[in-house]
């Protein structure tokens, strides 16, 4: 420090060194009201900003639906929706057969030969 500002320092040690204009914080309160009337009648929110959340959430929603109806469908049946009239005697007996497993077919089988044998 120079000689100089050590005599300012001096000479105003205890003082305030800041002022405020006459009458400020007489206007101060409705000064800033009017600014902040001014400011909220000028806020714009986009609306793609607001509907977001939204969009995620049916997003979301139409994710489980179409996850949840893809496990739960049971493809090996769609492919079978044929009517009677659309298939041949062989063609039904085959489709019959298809959905049957072996196993079954050998308890029917057994079941039925020894019912004919009992008569």
């Amino acid at each position: 420090m120079t000689a100089n500002n050590k005599n300012i320092h001096l000479q105003n040690r205890g003082k305030n060194p800041f002022s405020v204009p006459e009458g400020y914080f007489n206007t101060l309160e409705d000064t800033v009201m009017e600014k902040i009337q001014e400011e909220e009648g000028t806020i714009k929110v986009p609306l793609l900003k607001v509907m977001k959340p939204y969009l995620y959430m049916a997003a979301g929603f139409l994710l489980i639906f179409w996850v949840g109806r893809t496990i739960l469908s049971n493809s090996e049946h769609t492919g079978n929706a044929l009517t009677a009239n659309e298939l041949s005697a062989d063609e039904e007996m085959d489709l019959i057969y298809s959905e049957v497993d072996d196993f079954t077919i050998t308890n029917y089988l057994l079941e039925n030969e020894l019912d004919e044998q009992s008569n």
